[in-house]
């Protein structure tokens, strides 16, 4: 559990010190299904707040997605050459990449439908795990500073329920260089933490956000992390702090991302909304609200209490979350 309601309990936890420079990091524990039991990695979820899993996805159906996005990218004139690597043009920023025809390639869908996924999540909830529609496609460029992903907790935006869990699966090997994911090891139990606006750092997945996280002071656990391999999977909290490594590479930084629940949960109207949906969604929002003079903050909190009610952009429905909030 990790709703507001626990913000106070969660600050009087003191059994972890507030985290160790960022750029320190442990490595992540590892997760072999052939070699831990069920009730091992559940406990070491609870226990750490991920799952790093080694090995447990099909290499070709990785390969491929890669190959496509790589294709795709490299039609918009983003890729240099011909190279099956993500060879990167100096300069280039993932604003001037348009991610639509990311969302219609096959070799994507057919990783979250995969049976391999699908038996490795259930290993983990301890029961059938139900997979969202809501991709995230992962393309961070060079020393792209500007959207460098900061500490942050995913349900700080997705606050319909806190039983879900995000997965993150690398379309490529990585080392720490390549900029992966880091997970402040333990901070689940916190609670939600305060999200502040980080100057000069942008959502490029919702174009226009400011992006806002946990400020360093306010992070508890170990910052841990390591390298990536194809077919691996990188499960974690809902309340884990985490945030992405800067990528001083030459390649892009190529992954997905879903939210994943128990499937006797119900079923969440956010999750189950395509990226392209919800950036419609959070256009026809900010659109009303400008007429209303909403706009900053109020405006993302609106927009973070519409995603949660599942309701179409409306006057009505801004003017009712307004009142709510202020």
């Amino acid at each position: 559990m990790c709703g507001f309601s626990l913000l106070e309990e969660a600050n009087a936890v003191n059994d972890i010190s507030p985290m160790q420079s960022k750029s320190s990091l442990s490595p992540f524990h590892e997760v072999r299904i052939a070699r831990d039991t069920p009730a091992e990695i559940r406990n070491s979820f609870n226990e750490n707040g991920y799952l790093f899993f080694k090995n447990v996805l099909n290499r070709e159906q990785i390969l491929k997605a890669k190959e496509d996005l790589t294709k795709t990218l490299r039609d918009q004139g983003v890729v240099k050459g011909d190279s099956t690597d993500p060879i990167i043009k100096p300069g280039t920023s993932v604003i001037e990449v348009d991610d639509a025809p990311f969302h219609n390639l096959s070799s994507i869908q057919e990783i979250i439908a995969s049976p391999e996924l699908q038996a490795t999540l259930d290993i983990a909830y301890g029961e059938r795990a139900h997979i969202s529609r809501s991709l995230g496609i992962r393309y961070a460029m060079p020393t792209d500073d500007a959207y460098l992903t900061p500490s942050h907790q995913d349900y700080f935006y997705v606050r319909e329920h806190d039983q879900f869990r995000m997965i993150w699966i690398p379309l490529m090997d990585l080392e720490i260089v390549n900029g992966g994911l880091a997970i402040a090891s333990g901070s689940h139990k916190y609670g939600l933490r305060d999200h502040v606006e980080f100057d000069g750092v942008y959502s490029y997945h919702l174009k226009g956000r400011v992006q806002k996280g946990v400020p360093e002071e306010d992070v508890h656990g170990e910052w841990a992390s390591s390298s990536y391999e194809i077919g691996d999977i990188l499960m974690f909290h809902c309340c884990a702090v985490h945030r992405s490594l800067p990528n001083n590479s030459s390649l892009a930084r190529l992954a997905l991302n879903s939210i994943t629940y128990p499937a006797r949960m119900p079923i969440m109207w956010q999750a189950e909304r395509t990226q392209p949906e919800l950036q419609i969604f959070r256009d026809q929002l900010k659109e009303l609200c400008a007429a209303e003079g909403i706009k900053d903050d109020l405006f993302e909190e609106i927009a973070i209490e519409a995603m949660k009610q599942g309701e179409d952009p409306s006057r009505d429905l801004i003017l009712k979350l307004e009142k709510s909030l202020c």
